[in-house]
């Protein structure tokens, strides 16, 4: 009888190391899924669309590269159930040209029509930001010249007045290029 309770005994055990290894193999896999492919990129909104009901964003990095990725519900393993809201800024941020990091996890699978999902987006600078850190840099590159030259004299108010007129200027949309023939 005893070697009968020890047999019942060592599959009892057996039984449990295999069903922890399970849980344990389950868990790691599903947090390698879950994390994977989870990628931040930096760079401007382009434009939002809806493509076969589905919600597009077009990306441009800073390096330059487009990225078009969607915008849907995830229930699994994110539970992001907030796309609609998330594509409201997503058409904001379009408009405005702030640079943002935008959060996305997937693949991007051509041949099956898969896209990366956005999950977050956080606005790094926005375009007034650029444009009036822009107009100091030019202002005061200017301010040096013309005081190298002896054009200006030290006086109050220039650098405010020029640093005005290069952000009003700056924030204007750029004339048509001239067309040669």
């Amino acid at each position: 009888m005893s070697e009968e309770v020890t047999k019942k005994s060592s599959f009892k055990r057996g039984l449990i190391k295999w069903t922890l290894i399970v849980l344990v193999a389950a868990a790691a896999l599903f947090f390698v899924y879950r994390w994977s492919g989870t990628n931040d990129y930096v760079g401007v909104v382009q434009r939002v669309y809806e493509s076969q009901s589905d919600y597009r964003i077009e990306f441009a990095e800073d390096s330059g590269e487009v990225l078009v990725v969607g915008n849907n519900d995830i229930k699994f393993p994110y539970m992001k159930l907030d796309s609609a809201d998330l594509h409201a800024e997503l058409h904001r941020l379009a408009e405005s040209g702030d640079t943002v990091r935008l959060s996305i996890w997937g693949f991007r699978q051509s041949w099956l029509s898969i896209f990366p999902n956005v999950l977050d987006v956080e606005i790094l600078s926005t375009q007034k930001e650029r444009i009036s850190a822009r107009a100091v840099q030019l202002n005061n590159a200017i301010e040096e010249m013309m005081r190298r030259k002896g054009v200006l004299p030290e006086q109050d108010g220039f650098k405010e007045d020029l640093q005005r007129t290069l952000e009003d200027t700056l924030a204007q949309p750029a004339p048509p290029a001239a067309h040669h023939r």
